[in-house]
């Protein structure tokens, strides 16, 4: 992840400064952080889910198929060094003919 803005940089600083508080290395930390991601994964692919679903329903009351789908796709994603996440894209498919 290779990104340099004010916003980055300041969020940087204050990652950092949080880190001397507490005491922590940044694999303390990074570790700390991944589990918290963990926890909170199931109730994110849970509202997708249900997202999804609404999704599909609000497209066939505007005339799609009622076998139009919608899927969220999970896919990893390094958010911060050492940190990964997953990045949520949402796919729709209907059938052909």
């Amino acid at each position: 992840m290779k990104r340099s803005t004010p916003l980055t940089r300041n969020i940087g600083a204050k990652v950092k400064y949080y880190r001397k508080l507490r005491g922590l290395s940044q694999k303390q930390l990074a570790a700390q952080l991944q589990e918290v991601l963990s926890a909170l994964l199931p109730q994110r692919r849970e509202a997708a889910a249900d997202f999804a679903r609404q999704l599909e329903e609000e497209l066939r009351q505007l005339g799609f198929s009622e076998q139009v789908r919608v899927i969220p796709d999970f896919m990893p994603q390094e958010v911060w060094p050492g940190l990964m996440d997953e990045k949520v894209r949402i796919l729709w498919a209907r059938p052909h003919g």
